[in-house]
């Protein structure tokens, strides 16, 4: 049952009207109520039955479908909501008699096991003495939290043990302990019986409680554990003396009795990985049941065989898998699949740098396997999200070998392509450039240098290349505590290359030039420019910060009779004048200028230039936030003196490469300089990276190119 794109009956938006305006519901929940009236429509539309003559069995059906397509039970719960709202809502105006979804109810929801307290929320719990309190009191409750942490008792369990045995074979008690033996026998679900060892804290808890049980149980009382008035303690009495004790001892979490049982199996599987021992102490039936419940994952079994099976590899302690553990609440980020950690949101743990670690929440669940950097604000990148993946060379190769095949899909007129775009690739920290026959790399992170020569190696493998030049000089390797790195890494040869763009030839050094040596994230903008310049007849082009001067062949090429380009660095104005003639493009419709760019600018409105198209791709003006205010004036600045020099009509192209500055607050800035220079224009088009420089739904800081086609008003 679809989604129809048709539009909302009059009704339905009606409907929608009165929520918005009457009810005051917020935008996002009046979006959902818009997909889940949209699918309403749709089904009757598909059933032939219109919606103020739908019976119970209709919604039911449609329910059904809804079910069948795989929404989530909270997902048809939403949609039912704004079924049961429009009719309750028709039914006031005297539209329907009756509320066809009033009986319904969307299917049950899995209930989430219960968290687990971290070892460290554990043992502060379990030390935590209630505060005023009564002695007797204090003693029971700590010695009841030692059992439900200590021994992993159920709160019936702890709750059913008695002083002593029954008569004879204590068949008359639900439990009971043998101090002497150090040993509790419960008896649990479907009356299972089960001894399990008390711990050396809990029994000294139990041996300081049981004089003040004397005190406190009423004659005749068998329970251990015994409220005020001396009979045995129940279990709403257990849950809030509990809950009480964890708000004393500052816990960050609702705490409850069985989350004490969770926490006491993760944290005993985390140490032992005894399966089945874990089973019996726990008195599961099913080891599936253990299992689950304790959340063991492949890597802990893995660890766990890899330590004690004859045939598997020894490790030693010190090549175990490190954890980091977050603080509570900051794991939101890695839920959604975003691979950054800042260093605030880390409660405990290290490691060496680059080294792989376990990301667990404040709980101890598993988020991600991630490298960490010791020194970066961005202290863990996320490999990877699934639990059962091994950070290995295979990892690599399976990552690497994706983000080639997606190149190949993709419609790249050139031998220079974007191979591996870091994050967006899976592959925090790395950035993998292909010029005809060899790569140019650059290692970012402190995760991708500690797997450096492997990287290396599948790299070639998985393209055929046989040379890779490494490019690891920009200054974020710094922020990782990495000293810049440059030179063949596999092959060697001259740096010097020739690739081949939309038909012109372009030349490189990958030892030389900018980033890994050229800028293929604006080959589309490159093509984009021919076009434009072809279609509206551009003659005088002005390329401002041109480097090596891909966009001045791409103007020559589109037919500008006149091309100007504007660089600081004589090296790659040369190259410029070396791409003209390399193209076969008469040399006197080229002008290559060393000058600064802000001053030409100044310079040329003064001698009253005017130019058909202006091109501004100025270097990274904001490499943070923190610097987007100077930036932002900055890039006012050149955009307010590019739009005076552009004649009525005429095409300005303007970008930043600044991840400081977002793609609307770049609007703004050029907004306001056209406001600045009284000038007016129409946005042609929002431009962007290259496709082999993608941008992932859940990592939007990876989009850091953006720009404006701006027709200036005639």
């Amino acid at each position: 049952m679809p989604a129809a794109d048709a539009p909302l009956d009059s009704a339905l938006e009606d409907f929608l009207t009165h929520l918005r305006v009457e009810r005051r519901l917020a935008e996002r929940t009046l979006a959902m109520y818009r997909e889940a009236l949209r699918r309403l429509q749709t089904a009757a539309t598909a059933s032939a039955v219109p919606l103020q003559q739908a019976q119970v069995h209709h919604l039911r059906g449609w329910v059904a479908q809804l079910r069948l397509r795989g929404l989530a039970a909270r997902s048809i719960a939403i949609h039912l909501a704004a079924w049961r709202g429009l009719y309750r809502w028709w039914g006031r105006q005297g539209v329907v008699k009756l509320n066809p979804v009033e009986g319904l109810r969307p299917p049950k929801s899995a209930k989430p096991l219960p968290k687990a307290l971290g070892v460290e929320q554990a043992m502060a719990l379990a030390d935590h003495q209630t505060e005023n309190t009564p002695p007797a009191l204090a003693a029971r409750d700590h010695a009841i939290t030692e059992l439900l942490y200590g021994c992993g008792l159920r709160v019936a369990e702890v709750l059913g043990l008695d002083l002593q045995a029954g008569p004879e074979t204590g068949s008359a008690s639900r439990g009971w302990l043998d101090l002497p033996d150090a040993t509790a026998h419960v008896q649990g679900k479907g009356g299972k019986r089960r001894s399990l060892p008390i711990g050396s804290a809990a029994l000294a808890a139990l041996q300081a409680w049981l004089p003040w049980r004397a005190t406190l149980a009423a004659a005749g009382e068998p329970a251990l554990f015994v409220s005020r008035l001396g009979t045995r303690l129940t279990p709403n009495q257990l849950r809030n003396r509990l809950q009480l004790q964890a708000a004393q001892a500052g816990l960050p979490t609702r705490v409850h009795p069985h989350m004490l049982r969770h926490s006491y199996a993760s944290h005993l599987l985390q140490s032992s990985g005894d399966l089945r021992a874990v089973q019996e102490l726990l008195g599961h039936a099913s080891i599936s049941t253990t299992q689950v419940y304790t959340k063991l994952d492949f890597q802990h079994l893995a660890r766990a065989y890899d330590a004690a099976h004859p045939r598997a590899k020894k490790k030693s302690g010190s090549e175990a898998m490190k954890a980091i553990r977050l603080r509570e609440g900051k794991e939101r980020s890695l839920q959604r699949r975003h691979p950054w950690v800042f260093q605030g949101s880390i409660a405990k743990g290290a490691a060496d740098a680059g080294e792989t670690v376990r990301v667990e929440d404040a709980a101890g669940k598993f988020l991600a396997w991630a490298a960490y950097s010791p020194t970066s604000m961005i202290r863990v990148r996320a490999w990877s999200f699934d639990e059962a993946e091994r950070i290995d060379r295979a990892f690599f190769e399976r990552r690497v070998q994706r983000a080639v095949a997606l190149r190949a899909r993709l419609p790249i007129a050139s031998d220079g392509v974007r191979l591996v775009h870091g994050e967006a690739d899976g592959l925090p920290g790395l950035i993998v450039d292909r010029y005809a026959d060899t790569l140019s790399v650059q290692f970012l992170s402190a995760g991708t240098e500690r797997w450096k020569q492997t990287l290396a190696d599948v790299l070639l493998q998985a393209t055929g290349c046989t040379r890779l030049y490494e490019r690891s000089d920009s200054g974020v390797r710094g922020l990782e505590g990495l000293q810049p790195a440059t030179g063949w890494l596999r092959g060697e040869g001259p740096t010097e290359i020739t690739i081949t763009e939309h038909g012109w030839r372009l030349t490189l050094d990958v030892a030389q030039g900018h980033k890994t040596g050229f800028y293929l994230d604006q080959r589309d903008n490159r093509a984009l420019l021919q076009r434009w310049v072809q279609h509206y007849g551009f003659q005088d082009v002005l390329n401002c910060y041109c480097y090596t001067g891909g966009f001045s062949v791409a103007a020559l090429a589109g037919g500008a009779a006149r091309v100007t380009s504007i660089d600081s660095s004589a090296p790659a104005l040369e190259r410029v004048n070396a791409h003209v003639a390399l193209n076969g493009f008469d040399p006197a419709r080229s002008e290559a200028r060393d000058a600064d760019v802000n001053q030409y600018l100044r310079d040329a409105l003064k001698e009253g230039r005017r130019f058909d198209c202006i091109v501004l791709d100025p270097p990274k003006f904001a490499p943070t936030a923190a610097h987007a205010d100077r930036a932002s004036r900055a890039y006012k600045d050149i955009n307010r003196l590019a739009l005076k020099l552009l004649q009525p009509g005429g095409l300005l192209l303007t970008y930043s490469c600044s991840g400081g500055i977002g793609a609307e607050l770049f609007h703004k800035i050029v907004a306001g300089a056209a406001m600045d220079a009284g000038v007016d224009g129409a946005i042609l088009q929002r431009l962007e990276g290259a496709c082999d420089h993608p941008t992932t739904l859940v990592f939007p800081e990876g989009e850091y190119l953006k720009g404006l086609a701006v027709l200036k008003a005639a």
